[in-house]
């Protein structure tokens, strides 16, 4: 537990010192990139989960850290284009982030719907650890897609802020649904 504390520590002081660089919405798009294909690779490794998995093989690997970890890094970068702008983007430059996202968002909802339907092969490894793990990610991803969306929506131009909480709704939806399956 002290070693989570101290990795989790460490990790907000490193998160906190990356957010003073200042970014552009072509690190925004290169960051929502990382996370289709670190998302597509995980989804490839959890359709490969079978009921005969072992906890071992299951923790070993699917890689949600390099995941969780393209994620932040979508909230980071975000998080540095909102300080470095002060206010909406223009929409040429919002446009080019909603393209990423509709890029990125069906390869992440597949991956938790996926995720939803190996559930049952989770519950059959015996016991309750895998399904910890599941939970502890997924809420993990959930904490940190609710920081994305409010610099996300913070940058949305007046004119694509529907489209813009239309696009959070959907990462909601699927966040919440994963979630639900596995508490």
């Amino acid at each position: 537990m002290r070693v989570n504390y101290v990795c989790w520590a460490l990790s907000t002081l490193l998160l906190s010192l990356s957010t003073t660089q200042a970014a552009t919405t072509e690190d925004v798009v290169a960051s929502l990139e990382k996370v289709t294909t670190k998302a597509a690779v995980c989804q490839q490794q959890v359709n490969a989960i079978n009921t005969a998995t072992s906890v071992t093989t299951l923790l070993l690997n699917i890689d949600l850290n390099g995941v969780v970890s393209a994620i932040e890094d979508v909230q980071t970068t975000l998080q540095a284009l909102s300080q470095a702008v002060s206010g909406p983007l223009s929409s040429s430059d919002y446009t080019e982030i909603l393209n990423a996202i509709y890029q990125m968002q069906p390869v992440v909802t597949s991956s938790l719907q996926i995720i939803i339907d190996k559930k049952s092969i989770v519950d059959n490894l015996g016991f309750g650890r895998a399904n910890a793990v599941v939970v502890l990610t997924l809420g993990q991803l959930k904490q940190v897609n609710d920081g994305i969306q409010e610099a996300f929506l913070a940058l949305a131009p007046a004119e694509l802020i529907l489209e813009a909480q239309n696009v959070v709704e959907i990462a909601n939806t699927a966040y919440n649904a994963s979630l639900a399956v596995y508490l």
